[in-house]
């Protein structure tokens, strides 16, 4: 209650990718202030990393206005 949005997974994830994934989120979310872009550049650099692959950043979504 009170909140205007939320990131959820559709599946369980692994906490490496995830915590690497929100650590990127939140840094770009200062820069950019807009959450639906912040979190396709922080899934954008999680992919520059070969080791991370769809399983890792797909189960997010984005849910609110």
């Amino acid at each position: 209650s009170g909140t205007r949005r939320i990131i959820a997974s559709l599946w369980n994830v692994l906490d490496d990718s995830t915590s690497k994934l929100f650590m990127s989120f939140y840094e770009e979310r200062e820069i950019i202030c807009d959450d639906r872009k912040a979190l396709r550049s922080s899934i954008l650099k999680l992919l520059e990393n070969s080791n991370f692959y769809v399983y890792h950043w797909a189960p997010f979504q984005l849910y609110g206005d």
